[in-house]
């Protein structure tokens, strides 16, 4: 049962790798500048061999010359705008919305340019397949998962419209190969071909893009992980006080630390050993971490025996109520520690303090008072919670 449970497992991530976006879709203002420079590089001279080919190969097509000419500088001038376009985007880094505005202008001139140039050649525009692919590859490497799949979408509707037109004899036949085949018979192993093609360039691409996504996260969540207790590392609280801390100035709401350090670690260490000590720390971890319930909350390990706990939106009350709740489930682990004074078992202090971010205070503020706060639990004898008030809410004094 397990394994046939596992096995569902497999294929459901395989099928969300293929169809799905774990981005989310996001867009990101370098990857949209990439995408312009391989276009410049590689769709944009393709496009034009594609032309020259077309010029040399197909010059006559029972085409009216009117039309014949309109559709040729139709074809020319949307080829300048498209590369006035992409050159345009390497000069606007700054401008993000910009750079996005004028990638979906791209956009819509490539698909102008594939369809015009599908019309052109008909059921003989199999070349122009290649360009399709490649384009709707580079939109899901450089640009989104949406924009990738409507580009595929629109590419094979505009060559099945195209293909149909030619075989309801709206659009005219070459004359070398008019009469030659059954239309019906091409028209689906044309438009099989192109469906399959495209299909096959877009979850290919999009199964790569999603295994890339999830390495990069794995590597993200390591490099933000303690390797020993499994709880994000001080480099993740870091980030997280920062950006808590500029939450918090904006909505003038109190931002509360709580510092904790295991009583008589070192002792443990030299009486259990290091082995025994990791242990000690694993669980006291994990017990601050299921403490703290709110999805806000951050447990982290600050160094040693030392972790933090940082609680947005929490009063200085709130936090020593947690602080005090936290204190007593790390005693009930009833960890034995002969060395300790303390009910011989492994305990903790604690330090709380509190504040509302203002211009004239910065996140160390908050640190050296939660710090002192737990020397001074730790001075007054261990195994209890130490608040600190000299920072309660000062600019409202």
């Amino acid at each position: 049962m397990e394994m046939k449970s596992s096995g569902n497992n497999a294929i459901k991530e395989l099928f969300d790798d293929l169809f799905t976006s774990r981005d989310g879709g996001r867009l990101d203002t370098r990857q949209l500048i990439l995408a312009s420079r391989i276009r410049l590089v590689f769709v944009f001279p393709l496009m034009c061999v594609f032309i020259y080919t077309y010029l040399v190969y197909f010059p006559i097509r029972k085409w009216p010359v009117h039309i014949e000419s309109w559709l040729f500088n139709l074809i020319a001038i949307t080829i300048v705008a498209y590369l006035i376009a992409n050159c345009t985007v390497n000069y606007l880094t700054k401008w993000s919305r910009l750079v996005e505005r004028i990638n979906y202008l791209t956009l819509l001139l490539e698909l102008a340019i594939i369809q015009m140039l599908w019309l052109w050649g008909g059921f003989l525009a199999f070349p122009v397949v290649l360009l399709m692919i490649t384009v709707v590859i580079i939109y899901r490497i450089g640009m989104d998962y949406y924009t990738a799949l409507l580009t595929a979408v629109l590419g094979v509707i505009m060559y099945i419209v195209t293909v149909l037109m030619e075989v309801n004899g709206l659009l005219p036949q070459h004359p070398g190969i008019a009469g030659s085949y059954n239309k019906t018979e091409a028209a689906l192993i044309s438009i099989s071909v192109v469906l399959i093609s495209v299909f096959l360039a877009f979850i290919v691409t999009n199964l790569v893009m999603n295994q890339k996504f999830k390495l990069n996260r794995q590597l993200e969540e390591q490099s933000t992980r303690d390797g020993l207790t499994g709880i994000p590392n001080r480099r993740y609280f870091n980030e997280h006080l920062d950006i808590e801390w500029r939450r918090a100035m904006r909505s003038s709401k109190p931002l509360s630390l709580i510092m904790v350090d295991i009583d008589n670690f070192k002792a443990y260490n030299d009486t259990y050993g290091h082995l025994n000590g990791d242990e000690c720390l694993r669980k006291v971890a994990v017990c601050l971490h299921k403490g703290a319930r709110r999805p806000a909350d951050v447990v982290a390990r600050f160094g040693g025996e030392e972790f933090v706990v940082l609680l947005p939106e929490t009063t200085l009350d709130g936090a020593a109520s947690l602080a005090e709740n936290l204190r007593r489930r790390v005693e009930m682990l009833d960890i034995p520690h002969k060395q300790s004074s303390l009910h011989g078992k492994i305990t903790i202090s604690l330090g709380v303090a509190s504040l509302i971010p203002s211009p004239a205070l910065s996140p160390d503020d908050l640190l050296e008072h939660a710090d002192k706060a737990l020397y001074r639990a730790k001075h007054l004898g261990r195994n209890r919670v130490s608040v600190d008030f000299a920072l309660l809410y000062p600019q409202h004094n």
